[in-house]
């Protein structure tokens, strides 16, 4: 009993940490690149040597969180539900640091750039929260379930993830297909078109799916 006491203070106490880390990160990026605040349109976008840096950092960010749930535990069910849960405090934490440190988000309407693998992710900021939430609960509820979880339940966990993902990043791919982003242009091109871009509209059916 001891042991999973301590267990759990060490996660909760490294994904907090965590949270920490990746907030100061984006204040230093936002005080370098968006001085006179962080709104859409961005009007300028990072050069590309600090968008593919932010691309590689975003990669090791998952590879850690993925590496700590995998060492904690034996069962793959729960190795898998730790990794969700970690994740979860992590970004609910990173916009509780933010909200401290820079008094932003001003609403949980605001929208932000969630990530950038493999291209931009926009939503309001209510909504990655509500999953982290999400994945929390539901990362507990597999750790106490006495039993492994069935191929159905994985199956159905990461089509939702899908479904996910469209729905933070539908809008934005429409809008750079319709200015032909894709057709073997330049970063500059790419970049110029995300730093005009103003994201309005969020599928929340979609999303809810």
């Amino acid at each position: 009993m001891k042991k999973i006491i301590k267990n759990e203070v060490l996660i909760w106490l490294f994904g907090i940490s965590f949270g920490f880390m990746e907030a100061v990160i984006v204040i230093y990026l936002r005080k370098l690149f968006y001085a006179n605040g962080f709104h859409f349109p961005l009007n300028n976008f990072i050069p590309k040597s600090v968008y593919h840096t932010e691309f590689i950092r975003e990669l090791g960010t998952l590879f850690i969180l993925f590496s700590v749930s995998f060492s904690i535990v034996k069962k793959f069910k729960d190795k898998f539900a730790y990794f969700f849960i970690l994740f979860g405090i992590w970004d609910i934490f990173y916009y509780i640091f933010l909200k401290l440190l820079i008094d932003w988000p001003i609403s949980l309407k605001d929208w932000d750039i969630l990530f950038l693998i493999p291209l931009s992710w926009f939503g309001p900021v209510w909504a990655p929260i509500l999953i982290s939430l999400i994945f929390i609960l539901l990362g507990y509820l597999i750790i106490s379930h006495p039993f492994d979880i069935g191929k159905g339940f994985y199956i159905s966990f990461f089509t939702g993830l899908v479904f996910i993902y469209i729905s933070f990043t539908l809008n934005f791919t429409r809008y750079l297909l319709n200015n032909d982003a894709f057709k073997n242009h330049t970063f500059q091109y790419a970049s110029g078109l995300s730093a005009n871009y103003i994201p309005q509209h969020f599928p929340v059916i979609l999303y809810f799916i």
